[in-house]
């Protein structure tokens, strides 16, 4: 048990020493033109940089809702820093709702950072298990691509 506890206490450690190059801080303003709300072929994404599994639980219902009415065409839940976490089970009890989410909306994307991922496995000595359709991307750039691209923040997050 004591181990298992130590694991954990590092890979959080880890995690929030590594932290993604390509987040914009809140202090500056977003410079894309806002989108007409309800027009289809939008792409939305979250980011959610802390444990928090109550955001994560959050995102995921927005992300299902926005789907099912057809408000995107595609939506990222980009998981960094100590955000991660998030995304390898059994940690906390909301996981195994946001899986049965995903599954059931091939539309909705689960993005974990590599440089955390990576990260992880190396304290731990192996890869760390993940959600079942977790996509391992590299974080850096990913933000200003992901703007270039036209993908926008989801509102209210």
């Amino acid at each position: 048990m004591n181990r298992i506890v130590l694991i954990l206490i590092a890979l959080v450690a880890m995690a929030s020493l590594v932290a993604p190059a390509s987040a914009r801080p809140h202090h500056q303003p977003r410079h894309a033109a806002p989108a007409a709300a309800g027009q289809p072929g939008q792409h939305q994404y979250i980011v959610i940089q802390d444990f928090n599994p109550r955001l994560f639980d959050s995102a995921a219902r927005t992300a299902r809702d926005a789907v099912r009415l057809g408000n995107v065409a595609d939506f990222r839940i980009v998981l960094a820093a100590r955000g991660v976490l998030l995304a390898i089970p059994p940690i906390t009890t909301v996981q195994r709702g946001v899986s049965d989410i995903l599954r059931a909306n091939p539309r909705i994307h689960l993005i974990a950072c590599r440089e955390v991922v990576s990260a992880l496995a190396s304290a731990a000595h192996r890869q760390p298990p993940l959600l079942p359709g977790t996509q391992v991307l590299p974080c850096d750039g990913l933000h200003a691509a992901m703007e270039r691209a036209g993908w926008e923040p989801a509102p209210g997050f």
